[in-house]
């Protein structure tokens, strides 16, 4: 995160502070950083803000890391127009961070071949009409499963429409923090770049864009869903490789929508909280909303 001269202090006597380190900024300009880290499940209150505030030199940037969360008044008095400011990094971004910068996780590829019936038919001398085909099971086979995030908008836009946007602006391989800057254009209800980059990673779980060395980059599958927008492959794609999608909808065969999502609270695919059940079943309601589910009695 183009910090250098990054040093642990000694257990005792740090004065609340646990690494120090320089933040360098386009070769010219040096801010000295105090970061004060802390394993906690419990909520980081404004009596830490305070408290790391007070340690900090003149012109030292300081930062909080908590595994946990924040109380909602530690933001407002870390970002204080009258006071320094003081940047807070939770657990959830953190993560982020984590897999962005690729510490502590393992990445993997999603290879989908498809059949190419131009070159089959050079080989066989029979013409044929009809373009390349991308099957629609995919990947069924694979074990590997994602954990999908929020919608990448707000409930009233088309999540296909929206999903294609995210996917055309990682065509040309551009770094993250252009491409965030590029989302946070396209979808202006969300302001924050944290949160821009967790929504934005549900492209990496459908298997549609690659992170690699801080650029973007278009997989074989994301590409046709550029070349051929459909709402069905999409779909197919979402139940091959995000975790409970199959089970949610194989629930939602003889369930209303109301049986079903009081189902998956008590009773979640394996793997899943029930807060991750429900997503993944708005996620399927919104993608595929005619899926066959029974109707309920007030409707018939």
């Amino acid at each position: 995160m183009k910090y250098e001269e990054a040093v642990v202090t000694r257990h005792s006597r740090d004065g609340g502070v646990d690494v120090h380190a320089t933040l360098v900024g386009g070769g010219v300009m040096t801010v000295p950083a105090s970061i004060q880290v802390k394993r906690w499940t419990k909520p980081v209150t404004v009596k830490e803000v305070r408290e790391l505030r007070g340690t900090l030199p003149p012109g030292t940037q300081g930062i909080i890391v908590t595994t946990g969360k924040y109380t909602k008044d530690a933001p407002r008095e870390a970002l204080s127009d009258r006071l320094t400011p003081i940047h807070l990094i939770d657990g959830r971004l953190l993560a982020d961070l984590l897999t962005e910068h690729g510490i502590g996780v393992q990445a993997s590829r999603l290879s989908l071949l498809s059949l190419d019936l131009n070159a089959l038919a050079s080989i066989t001398g029979r013409a044929e009409s009809t373009t390349q085909i991308i099957p629609s099971q995919l990947s069924n086979s694979t074990q590997r499963r994602y954990y999908i995030g929020k919608m990448p908008s707000d409930r009233d836009s088309c999540l296909l429409d929206s999903i294609v946007t995210m996917t055309s602006l990682a065509d040309g391989q551009p770094t993250w923090d252009d491409y965030i800057a590029s989302f946070k254009q396209h979808f202006p209800t969300i302001t924050r770049s944290d949160e821009a980059r967790r929504r934005s990673r549900v492209l990496v779980s459908l298997g549609l864009v690659d992170i690699e060395n801080g650029h973007m980059s278009l997989t074989l599958t994301g590409r046709h869903l550029l070349e051929n927008p459909n709402a069905g492959f999409l779909y197919d794609v979402f139940t091959s490789r995000i975790a409970g999608a199959q089970e949610i909808q194989d629930f939602a065969l003889s369930l209303t929508r109301a049986q079903l999502r009081a189902k998956l609270r008590t009773e979640p695919p394996a793997g899943l909280s029930p807060t991750q059940a429900g997503l993944v079943e708005k996620w399927l309601h919104h993608l595929k909303p005619s899926i066959p589910i029974k109707p309920s009695p007030h409707a018939q």
